[in-house]
């Protein structure tokens, strides 16, 4: 049978997410769930942070979310609570451009405010652990209208909601990865969900590999070679007009990405060092590919960005009573 179910999450940003007086209700005229709420924020003087260094302030900006969802099973329940901080977390940590800690991840519960006299309820606990790196940058009110929009998913077409939300979601994987490697997959991945977005693809036909010639017509039937570019352009096309990338090192990036998809041979030492040395550049094509679809302004990355945790897949049920 589907309930309701509630989930409360504390996490905090390095940077002012919204005014201090503002928070994120939610929309009991919507009856789709999930729903989604954000407290007033809460500063927070001495903050500890999951880092490797000392870069992050020792102040933070403290948010309460609570998750409200449907689910039919314990277990069930249990993943869309997981994949809720996940990917509010994404968004979060993607509009400041600066590091989103999960704090701690409250009981998954399907009681109500007010639980019915004799009436058994579950709850779940959930495990976390996390380590995140990354600079600090606050960012204006018109950003936070974007992140209401983004995060309730109004007046978006569907297409471009859902490839915003896979990039989005590639995005956190790749924050997830404890893995370099990992990472640039994941970041590829987001990347190439939004090539459709930044541009019609340009013509393309056969080509010599000799002589380097396109050939527009088939030399047996005349019929036109015309072929819809792939993704690889408009990424390509994004990140030397638009990012100012030199074209020799998106070629090396996209190179490095099919050696590492394709498996066509071992990564040696420097391919390894290689792709860690793209991995700022590549999450800020992203994050600014991201931003371009929905109207932000491009901006330059933080040089640290790199946010890693992991939320362990272990949980505790308890039946309990009023």
């Amino acid at each position: 049978m589907t309930q309701v179910w509630t989930h409360k999450a504390t996490v905090w940003s390095a940077a002012l997410l919204v005014n201090k007086e503002t928070s994120f209700l939610f929309e009991e005229s919507v009856a789709a769930f999930p729903k989604i709420a954000i407290s007033e924020p809460k500063q927070v003087a001495n903050a500890t942070w999951s880092t490797w260094d000392n870069a992050l302030p020792p102040m933070a900006w403290e948010y309460e979310i609570t998750f409200r969802f449907e689910a039919e099973t314990t277990d069930e329940a249990y993943r869309i609570a997981l994949q809720e901080v996940d990917d509010l977390a994404a968004r979060l940590s993607f509009f400041a451009s600066a590091p989103v800690q999960v704090v701690s991840c409250g009981s998954v519960t399907n009681a109500p405010e007010i639980p019915e006299e004799g009436v058994e309820y579950d709850s779940l606990a959930l495990g976390l652990t996390l380590a995140i790196e990354a600079s600090e940058l606050v960012i204006g009110e018109q950003q936070v209208k974007s992140l209401v929009n983004l995060l309730f998913g109004k007046e978006r077409q569907q297409a471009t909601l859902g490839r915003v939300e896979r990039s989005m979601r590639w995005l956190q994987h790749s924050r997830l990865s404890a893995n370099a490697t990992d990472e640039y997959i994941g970041l590829m991945v987001a990347f190439e969900n939004l090539a459709p977005l930044l541009g019609e693809p340009i013509k393309r036909y056969w080509r010599c590999n000799k002589c380097k010639q396109d050939i527009e017509a088939c030399p047996e039937c005349g019929e036109s070679t015309e072929w819809k570019g792939s993704g690889n352009l408009a990424m390509e096309a994004f990140v030397c007009n638009v990012l100012h990338w030199q074209p020799e090192r998106w070629s090396r990036a996209w190179t490095m990405r099919n050696k590492v998809l394709h498996g066509s041979r071992d990564l040696t030492v420097e391919d390894e060092a290689k792709i860690i040395d793209f991995l700022p550049d590549l999450e800020g094509a992203v994050i600014n590919a991201i931003r371009h679809v929905i109207n932000l302004p491009h901006k330059s990355m933080p040089h640290k960005l790199r946010q890693r945790a992991a939320i362990y897949h272990a949980h505790t049920a308890i039946k309990w009573k009023k």
